[in-house]
C-alpha cells in the first residue's frame, strides 16, 4: 500500500448558515400547487453540482433548488495553488445519503511536479457527513481523475478512477481507506479498442462490495468484488449480441439487481437496462421514443438516455434524456399537466416496468422532473445551464 492522499482536514467543520441551517445565498421558497402532486408524488433530493462547480440539491416534493450549505474545496484547500481554470467537478452521494464527497478535476497546481511532468496538478475532495460538516480535505497528488469520486455505503472507502497518462495503456481503478489515507486495491483498466479513454464504470454495494467494467473488454463483463478485500468473486458476461459499452454501473438499494447506463456503437446513443442478479434477465425499464417500435432493443437504438439512478426505495429509476423530447409537467397555479418541449430532460419512470415511453406527447408513466431555477420561482424541465449534465453525474437520495 502507499500513501494516496495529502490529507488536510480531519476535523468537523460547518459553513456559516443561518440559525434554521439553511445557506444564506441561493435558497428559494418551496413551490406550491394547487391540484396534483409535483413531480408525481416523488420524494427525496437529487443532489449535484452546478457550472460553478458548487454542490446542489433538489428537493422532488417541493421543486426547491439550493446550493447546499457546505465548506467547499475552493475554501478549504490553500490558495496559493489554486487553479483558477479548473471546469469540472461532481458531487455524489452514498445510498442513504449519510456521506458525501465534492471532487474537483485538477483543482490546484503541484509545485512538487517535475518540469516534464505533463500531470502537475492535483485532484480534490472534500467528504461530509449528513449534517454537511466536513470530515475530511484532501488532495490525490499529481493525479487528473476521471469522473466523480464515489463513497461507499458504509462512509469508510471511496472509489475512483485516474485517467490515463499520455505514456499509458491503462488508466487506474482505486479504493482507498478515508480514515488511512490509503489505497488498498488498484485495478489496471487498458485502453479499450478504439483508443479512447480507460475509464471504468463502478459503484459500491452492499457491505462495500464493487462492481465495475472495463470498457476494453471484448465481450461486455461486469466484475463484483468481494468486502473488504475486494478480489473478484463473480464475474457476469452480457448478450454477445451487444457491441457497445457500459457507462454506468448502480446496485439497487437492496442489492439485488443492477442498473446500467449501456452506450450502443454510434453517435449519439443511450440506452438503460437492469440486470436481475439472481436470474440474470435483463430488462429495458425505459425507451426514447424514437426507439418505442424496435423490437427487441439491442443496438438499434436512436434515443439518447444516460446516468440512469435508483430512488432511494428501489421502486423508480430517474435518466437524463439528452434528446431534445416533450415533457409534461405539472402547472404550479393550476395543478394542471401540460407538455413543454425542452431538451435534457430529468425522467423518473417506474422500476419495474417495461419499454416505459419518454420524450413522447403521449400520456405514460414517465415524470418529467421540475424543479426551480436557484435564482427564481419557476419550474423548469430542462437542467441545461445550471447543472453539470455535459457530462451528467448526480444521485437521488432520501
Amino acid at each position: 500500500m502507499r500513501l494516496l492522499f495529502t490529507l488536510l482536514v480531519v476535523t468537523s467543520l460547518i459553513y456559516a448558515c443561518d440559525s434554521d441551517g439553511s445557506s444564506q445565498s441561493g435558497l428559494n421558497d418551496p413551490i406550491e400547487t394547487s391540484g396534483g402532486l409535483l413531480n408525481g408524488g416523488l420524494v427525496g433530493r437529487v443532489v449535484t453540482a452546478n457550472n460553478d462547480l458548487l454542490p446542489i440539491e433538489i428537493d422532488l416534493a417541493t421543486g426547491l433548488t439550493r446550493l447546499l450549505p457546505v465548506r467547499t474545496i475552493q475554501e478549504g484547500l490553500p490558495g496559493e495553488n489554486w487553479e483558477r481554470g479548473a471546469i469540472q467537478g461532481y458531487f455524489s452521494a452514498n445510498l442513504d445519503g449519510t456521506s458525501y464527497v465534492q471532487s474537483i478535476v485538477e483543482c490546484r497546481r503541484d509545485n512538487d511536479a517535475g518540469f516534464n511532468d505533463l500531470y502537475i496538478y492535483d485532484s480534490c475532495a472534500a467528504v461530509y457527513d449528513s449534517g454537511l460538516a466536513i470530515n475530511y480535505f484532501f488532495a490525490i497528488p499529481n493525479t487528473q481523475i476521471d469522473g466523480a469520486v464515489k463513497i461507499s455505503r458504509s462512509g469508510s472507502y471511496v472509489a475512483y478512477n485516474e485517467f490515463e497518462r499520455a505514456s499509458e495503456t491503462f488508466s487506474m481503478l482505486y479504493i482507498a481507506d478515508l480514515a488511512a489515507g490509503m489505497d488498498l486495491e488498484q485495478y489496471d483498466i487498458p485502453i479499450d479498442n478504439n483508443g479512447s479513454a480507460g475509464e471504468s464504470p463502478f459503484a459500491w454495494g452492499p457491505d462495500d462490495i464493487l462492481i465495475y467494467s472495463v470498457p476494453s473488454d471484448e465481450r461486455i463483463s461486469l466484475y463484483i468484488t468481494n468486502p473488504v478485500s475486494w478480489a473478484p468473486a463473480r464475474t457476469i458476461n452480457l448478450s454477445a449480441e451487444r457491441q457497445g459499452e457500459v457507462t454506468s454501473l448502480e446496485f439497487s438499494p437492496d442489492g439485488t439487481k443492477i442498473l446500467i447506463g449501456y452506450d450502443p456503437p454510434g453517435p449519439y446513443s443511450g440506452s438503460v437496462l437492469i440486470l436481475d442478479l439472481n436470474s440474470l434477465d435483463v430488462t429495458t425499464p425505459v425507451v426514447d421514443v424514437r426507439d418505442a417500435n424496435t423490437i427487441p432493443l439491442l443496438d438499434d437504438v436512436k434515443g439518447n438516455l444516460v446516468s440512469p439512478r435508483w430512488s432511494p426505495d428501489g421502486r423508480h429509476i430517474m435518466v437524463v434524456s439528452e434528446s431534445s423530447g416533450a415533457g409534461p409537467i405539472i402547472d404550479p397555479t393550476t395543478g394542471e399537466a401540460t407538455v413543454i418541449a425542452d431538451t435534457n430532460i430529468l425522467y423518473a419512470v417506474p422500476a419495474d416496468a417495461s419499454l416505459t415511453v419518454v420524450n413522447g406527447s403521449q400520456p405514460t408513466a414517465a415524470i418529467a422532473i421540475a424543479a426551480s431555477r436557484p435564482s427564481g420561482g419557476e419550474l423548469t424541465t430542462s437542467f441545461q445551464g445550471y447543472l453539470t449534465f455535459d457530462f451528467p453525474y448526480y444521485d437521488w437520495v432520501p
